[in-house]
């Protein structure tokens, strides 16, 4: 298993990561993370100064959500509705994860869990 050398891993956890000159923020395509692990592993990136893309069936699982409503509130969540087991909704919403960044760092997949 290749790791990248910006992220520690500590069983299934990220713990941190670190920023280079060249990346000023950790860029996040998320999946299936309206609850549980997804959830949690999405805020803890938040924290730590990702931008999340979220794609969910329905992005109103996180209008009483404080947490995550301060987040995207400064731009660095993003709600986007589609279902992930549809390729033409993923698709859609990578090109918008994709939207002030070069690249996606990390796709966070927890659908289903």
């Amino acid at each position: 298993m290749r790791v990248d050398p910006k992220i520690s891993v500590w069983q299934g956890g990220i713990t941190s990561f670190t920023n280079t000159p060249s990346q000023t923020t950790m860029n996040v395509f998320a999946i299936g993370a309206s609850r549980n692990i997804g959830y949690f592993a999405a805020v803890r990136l938040l924290n730590k100064g990702a931008t999340v893309t979220f794609l969910l069936r329905s992005p109103s699982v996180f209008d009483d959500d404080q947490v995550i409503q301060r987040y995207v509130q400064s731009g660095h969540a993003r709600l986007i509705q589609g279902d992930g087991l549809n390729a033409s909704d993923v698709a859609k919403a990578w090109e918008l994860a994709l939207e002030g960044s070069a690249h996606v760092d990390l796709v966070l997949f927890t659908l289903g869990q």
